[in-house]
């Protein structure tokens, strides 16, 4: 829905069309502010105790990345570059279901991995360097985004 809403937007409002990728610019950019702040002072707590089994993990990360209106938004900054007046409905389906399948992936690997308590205490360890770098990377794409 997202790239054919994108879609209609290119062919007939490129106004707002603009204004919805410099607010998704402003989202990525607050994401990865809020990334660098966080890194500043990180918590993160490992409860060895508590385990997922692999099923479990993986079906979590799929929920997060089905049910996560944050994710519509992301997208819609993300797909923004890529959408274009003449794109065909195949090359439409193409970036959804690219992006469906990188998403439930990713987010299922993350689940899996971070439910494993000895992960989570090595993110401990590093979580500064990581949320640093998230941050940048966010900054850097909302930049990309918004200046084509």
């Amino acid at each position: 829905m997202t790239v054919w809403g994108l879609g209609v937007l290119v062919n007939e409002y490129h106004l707002l069309y603009q204004v919805i990728t410099w607010l998704g610019a402003a989202y990525l950019i607050w994401l990865g502010i809020n990334a660098l702040r966080f890194a500043a002072a990180p918590e993160l707590e490992a409860d060895a105790r508590t385990k997922e089994t692999l099923w479990q993990a993986a079906r979590s990360g799929a929920l997060i990345s089905l049910l996560n209106p944050k994710l519509a938004v992301f997208f819609t900054a993300l797909f923004s570059q890529f959408v274009t007046a003449g794109q065909t409905l195949s090359d439409q389906m193409i970036l959804v279901l690219t992006a469906t399948l990188v998403d439930g992936a990713w987010y299922s690997l993350v689940a899996i991995l971070f439910s494993q308590p000895r992960l989570l205490i090595w993110l401990r360890r590093h979580l500064k360097r990581v949320e640093q770098l998230t941050g940048v990377v966010l900054i850097g794409l909302a930049l990309r985004v918004a200046m084509p």
